[in-house]
C-alpha cells in the first residue's frame, strides 16, 4: 500500500512557529530600542535648544557683569523650577586680561553625559 498523503508534520508546523517567535521577538526588542533612541534625541535636543538660548541670554548682559551662577533646576521652558527635569549652571572664568571664558551647561535625566556651550567675552575697551 502506498501512503499518498502529502502536507506537514506536526514537528515541521512545530518548528516554523518557533522560528516565526523568534523573529518576532527580534522586532519587538529591536522596536523597543529604538523608541528608547528617540526618547533620548528628543531629551538631548531640548537640552541642546536650552544651553543655547540661555547663552544668547548671558552674552546680551553687559561683559563686565559676567559671574557664574550655581547649579539651579530648570524646567523645559529654562524657567528655574526645583522640579525641573534639567539642571543649568554657568562658570564664568577670568583667562587673560579684558578676556572671560563663559560656559553653560545643562544636564538632563537619563544622561551622564551633560551639553556644554562656551563662549568667549571681551571686556573692556579696544
Amino acid at each position: 500500500m502506498i501512503d499518498d498523503r502529502r502536507g506537514f508534520s506536526l514537528v515541521s508546523v512545530l518548528i516554523a512557529v518557533v522560528i516565526l517567535a523568534i523573529g518576532i521577538l527580534a522586532l519587538a526588542k529591536t522596536s523597543a530600542a529604538v523608541v528608547q533612541a528617540n526618547a533620548r534625541a528628543a531629551t538631548r535636543s531640548e537640552a541642546v535648544e536650552l544651553a543655547r538660548a540661555y547663552m544668547e541670554e548671558v552674552r546680551s548682559r553687559p561683559p563686565a557683569n559676567l559671574v557664574s551662577e550655581a547649579l539651579v533646576f530648570v524646567d523645559r521652558d529654562g524657567q528655574i523650577n526645583a522640579a525641573g527635569p534639567y539642571s543649568r549652571q554657568v562658570t564664568v572664568q577670568d583667562v587673560a586680561p579684558n578676556l572671560k571664558s563663559v560656559q553653560v551647561v545643562i544636564t538632563m535625566p537619563g544622561s551622564s553625559v551633560p551639553v556644554e556651550l562656551i563662549t568667549m567675552a571681551f571686556v573692556g575697551s579696544l
